[in-house]
Order: structure tokens, then C-alpha cells, then sequence
């Protein structure tokens, strides 16, 4: 017998979560074959900390027989894209197939008061794109899932800085001599492709930056900055921001961003470079960098190359309006 419940992972004891350990492997073993099994503790700090940018306002779960075999999650992205709401829905292999998803998004959509739904994304090809594809959502965006491993050369080869340039970083807080150009240089991300998505970048601002540093320290997730800036000068001209999230041994590496006026100089590689070079020397509990890049977008998929990344999976995200999907499900 199905039965669908709410759920919460934060205050669950670390003992209720080992079902949900056992069914994200056995996705990763069918949907990323060639990526490593998570650990116990990579699920768990991932079940209890939410995208960057966003916060959690729904949780719940399948359960076949008093087994889990699946969850959804609801979350708000903030500040930005207040007219949507992400929903994560997975679902074991072995019951796949059986309405369970759908049960599930049902069960989810019933608190969504946001016009427009996404989904944070579905391997290219699978069942679950597929299943988007049923349910009348638009496909936004194709993602090459990118993972590269740390090793003893990034903490001995020297950073190849361009001339005229100088690279410098902080964790924490951004140095307020710097705030105003860093602001201005994370705007530069703006013009990179996004496919067909309705999701807006965000508009940084000073403030901004400040307000998205606090709610990283609140959800307890260490952001490490790595810049460029113009020789002589406090102009940021690139930047990339990596996240270390509580039991991970994993870094996300959430943007890259050359300003508009500064490109072709290999910047972006320099940035990623030290990047690489800090977290091998600072941070060894971290063994690996992860990192999404548009289809589209060939410079950064030529880049990452160019450092060692390898595509261990392609997604797709979909993206529809609430009220259409409502109807399509039956809700209304």
C-alpha cells in the first residue's frame, strides 16, 4: 500500500535518513553510472541543506508497504525568481514506473502558490525526462554535469596568472574595500546562455552580496571566492565561488564570471586554477569539485577541459506554469 506523508530531514535522527542513503545510491547506479556511489554523510548534508539560494518550505515521502521508495522536495528560490517554485522528485529504480512520481508532485503542488514550477533536473534521456515531457512541461535548460579530483599537483603547480592581473581570494565575508567592483564583476554572468529558461540572474548589488553571505552562514555553508583583479587597481574583473556544505567532501563550484572587457585573456581558467590550488592546500577534506555548465555555453565547457573536468552526466530541466500542470495532474 502506497502511502504518501510529510517529512523533515532536519530534525530526523541520522538512523531514519539510512533508507534514503540506500535509494540514492541505487539511483546513482542507474542514472550516473559513471559518477562514484555517495556516502552516507554527502546524502544526509544534502537532504538537509538547500540549493544555493534557496529555502525549503515542502518535504514529503512514498512509502510502499512501510518501506521508503521516493521524496519530493519544494523550495523557493530567494531573492530572486519569487514568481517560482523548484521541485526535486525522485523516486527508487525498482518503482519507477508505478505513478509514484506523480503521486508525490501531486502531493507537492497542493502547497505551491508560485506561478511557475521547474524542477531541478532529470538525466538527458531517462525515465524521469520522459515522464517531464508527459506532464506538458517545456524543457529549459540541458546541463553537462561536470566533476574533477583534486590531487598533489594542484596544491605544487603555480596559478598561471595573465600579465597585467593579480589573483586573490577570501572565505567568509567579501573585504568591503572590494565589495562595490565584486558586485559589479558577479553581473557579468548575466549574458551567459541559459537555454530557454525563465529564470533570471540575480542583480548584484552590494547589499546583495552581503544579504547572500548571511544566508550561506545560516545554512552553515562556507563559500570560498576566488577573484582577478586588473593589475594596480580594485577592479574585480573574474571571479568564481566555490560552496562547502556541512559532511561533504565535495566542493560546488556555483559561478564563473569574466567581466565583459576583460575576456579572451584566460581569466576564467586562471580564477578556477587557484581555486583548485586553495582547496588542495586548505581544505583537504575536500577530494573533489562539481560544477553544472550549459550546453550552450562552449567557452566553459572548453575551459573546464582544458582543467581536467569530465562529463559524468547530461540534464535536462523543465519549467511550465503552475495553473497548466495543476490542471494536467487533475487538481483543478
Amino acid at each position: 500500500m502506497l502511502r504518501i506523508s510529510t517529512f523533515d530531514p532536519t530534525t530526523a535522527a541520522d538512523g531514519d535518513l539510512v533508507p534514503f542513503h540506500e535509494i540514492a545510491v541505487a539511483m546513482c547506479r542507474v542514472d550516473r553510472p559513471n559518477d562514484s556511489l555517495p556516502s552516507f554523510d554527502t546524502v544526509v548534508a544534502g537532504l538537509r541543506t538547500p540549493y544555493s539560494g534557496h529555502r525549503w518550505v515542502d518535504y514529503r515521502i512514498a512509502e510502499v508497504d512501510g518501506r521508503l521508495c521516493g521524496w519530493v522536495t519544494v523550495s523557493l528560490p530567494y531573492p530572486n525568481n519569487q514568481d517560482m517554485a523548484v521541485l526535486n522528485v525522485r523516486v527508487h529504480p525498482d518503482h519507477r514506473r508505478r505513478g509514484i512520481g506523480t503521486r508525490l508532485l501531486k502531493a507537492a503542488m497542493e502547497t505551491v502558490d508560485r506561478p511557475i514550477v521547474a524542477d531541478s533536473g532529470m538525466r538527458k534521456d531517462g525515465p524521469g525526462h520522459a515522464w517531464g515531457l508527459s506532464l506538458g512541461l517545456d524543457t529549459a535548460q540541458v546541463m553537462a554535469i561536470q566533476t574533477r579530483r583534486l590531487n598533489d599537483t594542484d596544491r605544487t603547480a603555480p596559478t598561471s596568472v595573465p600579465e597585467g592581473y593579480r589573483i586573490t581570494g577570501w572565505g567568509g565575508g567579501t573585504p568591503e574595500a572590494l565589495l562595490e567592483s565584486y558586485a559589479r564583476a558577479r553581473n557579468a554572468l548575466n549574458d551567459a546562455p541559459s537555454g530557454r529558461s525563465r529564470q533570471e540572474h540575480r542583480q548584484w548589488t552590494p547589499d546583495r552580496i552581503r544579504e547572500v553571505e548571511e544566508l550561506a552562514r545560516d545554512r552553515n555553508v562556507e563559500q570560498l571566492v576566488t577573484v582577478a583583479l586588473k593589475s594596480g587597481t580594485d577592479e574585480v574583473v573574474a571571479s568564481t565561488i566555490v560552496e562547502l556544505h556541512p559532511g561533504r567532501n565535495i566542493g560546488f563550484v556555483t559561478s564563473t564570471a569574466v567581466t565583459a572587457a576583460h575576456r579572451g585573456r584566460a581569466l576564467g581558467r586562471a580564477v578556477k586554477m587557484e581555486l583548485h590550488r586553495r582547496l588542495a592546500t586548505e581544505r583537504r577534506d575536500i577530494t573533489k569539485v562539481h560544477t553544472s555548465v550549459n550546453s550552450d555555453n562552449g567557452y566553459m565547457l572548453h575551459v573546464n577541459r582544458q582543467l581536467g573536468y569530465q562529463t559524468v552526466s547530461t540534464i535536462v530541466t523543465f519549467e511550465g506554469e503552475t495553473a497548466a500542470l495543476s490542471r494536467r495532474l487533475g487538481l483543478n
